[in-house]
């Protein structure tokens, strides 16, 4: 659960009530710090977002990233 109990983090700061749904990571994951779970795990580096909100941050981004069929993440 996030520290807003499951609301959008970016929307709550517009005053907007909105569910999360995508743990957004601030510090964005690259090949270099995949495998650096101070940059993928780390609480302060997650930001709890809905679909809308985390599009918007990653519009002008390439998926450099997609899952595998056993569920590993891998660069494109």
């Amino acid at each position: 659960m996030s520290k807003v109990g499951g609301l959008c983090e970016k929307c709550l700061r517009s005053g907007r009530y909105v569910p999360a749904e995508i743990v957004h990571h601030k510090v964005h994951i690259t090949p270099m710090n995949i495998s650096n779970p101070e940059i993928t795990l780390n609480f302060n580096n997650l930001e709890a977002l809905c679909r809308f909100c985390h599009s918007e941050i990653h519009s002008e981004t390439v998926k450099r990233f997609s899952v595998d069929e056993l569920g590993r993440v891998v660069a494109r």
